[in-house]
C-alpha cells in the first residue's frame, strides 16, 4: 500500500499525492487555483482533466462521504454506486439516496431488535 493518498481539487479537476492527514487538521491548498484539496484516499483513481462528468460524480461521492481509503471501499463504490460505465450524475445521486435510505432502515431495525432483546432480558430477570 502506498504511503500517500490522493487529494483532489474539484475546481480545476486535478489530483495530487500527499501523505495522509496529520492529527492536526491543516487544510491543503491546490497549487493551481488555491482551492481546498480533499482527501479521497489511497485507492482513488482520478478521472482525466477533460472528463467533467466524471469529476462531477467524484465530487458528488465526496460530498456524501464516500472515500477510497481501502480496496473494500473502492470495490463497494464501484459495485453498488457506480455500477459500470456510462453513469449520469442524476442516476448516481439517486443510488446514493437509496443507499442512505437503506442504511437508515437497517439502523432502525437493529435498534428495534436490541430494544426487544433488552426488554426480554429485563422481563426474564424480574421473573426470577
Amino acid at each position: 500500500m502506498s504511503r500517500y493518498t490522493h487529494w483532489a481539487c474539484f475546481n480545476c479537476r486535478k489530483s495530487f499525492q500527499y501523505p495522509p492527514r496529520a492529527k492536526v487538521q491543516v487544510a491543503r491548498k491546490c497549487a493551481e487555483c488555491e482551492g481546498t484539496l480533499e482527501d479521497m484516499g489511497v485507492y482513488f483513481e482520478p478521472p482525466g482533466k477533460r472528463a467533467k462528468k466524471a469529476w462531477q460524480i467524484m465530487e458528488l461521492l465526496w460530498m456524501n462521504g464516500y472515500r477510497f481509503a481501502s480496496e473494500g471501499s473502492k470495490a463497494y463504490v464501484d459495485a453498488f454506486i457506480l455500477k459500470g460505465a456510462g453513469n449520469r450524475v442524476d442516476e448516481i445521486r439517486r443510488r446514493i439516496e437509496l443507499e442512505s435510505e437503506a442504511r437508515e432502515r437497517s439502523r432502525i431495525r437493529e435498534r428495534v431488535r436490541w430494544s426487544k432483546l433488552a426488554k426480554k432480558h429485563v422481563t426474564a430477570r424480574r421473573g426470577r
